[in-house]
């Protein structure tokens, strides 16, 4: 009497295994279409920080008449009295406010390299350290340079943030898929 083993004869009855397809060419239309949707990043991320400084400079905060009128002229230049140290203090604190609302109002939800988290560390670090030279300084005078300094720093900021929001919009724009890391 010959015995049934059940197991063996399930597994004679399967079909027989296909070979995966090849692999290779998977991985490297994979690659492909990443690197085709990078393509576009650098020349993105430069356009939006191009975009972003141009429109820092022609906020009103900067203290240029945008009318195109007598202020840009160089004899109106030369008339008229430059601005008191007080001034560009109050300018540089105001603007200085403007763009800790605009950072504080950026989503953190968007996925950033480790390269922009690192930068905005470094950065966020030396606008700390020149808030602390900034607390130590008894004068207008001595303070000037450091609110300077701050608002540099925090435009640097600004620019390191924004650039994951400019490289997001890119491939949604060339109607491309975000490649996925």
């Amino acid at each position: 009497m010959k015995s049934i083993d059940p197991l063996g004869a399930a597994l004679r009855a399967l079909p027989p295994a296909a070979p995966p397809g090849d692999l290779y060419a998977q991985v490297a239309r994979t690659l492909e279409a990443r690197r085709a949707g990078r393509r576009w990043q650098v020349p993105a991320a430069l356009a939006a920080s191009i975009l972003f400084g141009w429109l820092l400079v022609n906020q009103p905060w900067n203290g240029r008449d945008r009318s195109g009128g007598p202020a840009d002229t160089p004899l109106a230049t030369a008339t008229t009295p430059a601005p008191s140290a007080n001034d560009e203090l109050a300018n540089l604190q105001d603007y200085s406010r403007r763009l800790e609302s605009w950072l504080a109002d950026l989503s953190d939800g968007v996925p950033r390299d480790g390269r922009n988290l690192m930068a905005a560390a470094e950065l966020e670090d030396l606008v700390g350290l020149v808030d602390v030279q900034l607390s130590a300084a008894r004068s207008a005078s001595e303070s000037l340079p450091l609110w300077r300094q701050r608002v540099a720093l925090l435009e640097d900021l600004a620019t390191v943030r924004s650039e994951p929001f400019a490289l997001a919009a890119e491939p949604a724009r060339n109607g491309a898929a975000s490649p996925t890391l």
